[in-house]
């Protein structure tokens, strides 16, 4: 009999603290207001999730407009040399203009 009492006293203790280390992790349903450790860790948790989506999204979105901008810089170039090719183009073609012109004038124009 003397060892039923101290079996359900060390029981009843046990239980007791099973409840308060449930309480502890899990919240204590007589304080609501508080938040328990687990769901701190769960929030802080689905924060970083949503840092780390935040910062591949930052690297992508980088990387997009790096490739973005060099594509530019690359129509520019070629448009630069389209430019230049149609401007020494417009210079040979005035400069036989000017050589026939000569020419009908009677001058004798060398033209290189």
């Amino acid at each position: 009999m003397i060892e039923e009492k101290e079996c359900l006293k060390y029981h009843n203790e046990l239980g007791k603290e099973l409840k308060d280390l449930k309480h502890s992790l899990f919240g204590n349903p007589d304080e609501p207001d508080q938040i328990s450790p687990i769901d701190k860790l769960n929030i802080i948790y689905a924060f970083l999730m949503t840092l780390k989506d935040w910062a591949i999204g930052g690297v992508f979105a980088f990387i997009g407009a790096v490739f973005f901008i060099g594509t530019q810089f690359h129509q520019i170039d070629v448009n630069s040399q389209t430019i230049q090719r149609c401007i020494e183009e417009n210079k040979q073609i005035r400069l036989e203009i000017l050589a026939l012109k000569k020419e009908k004038e009677g001058q004798n124009v060398e033209f290189y």
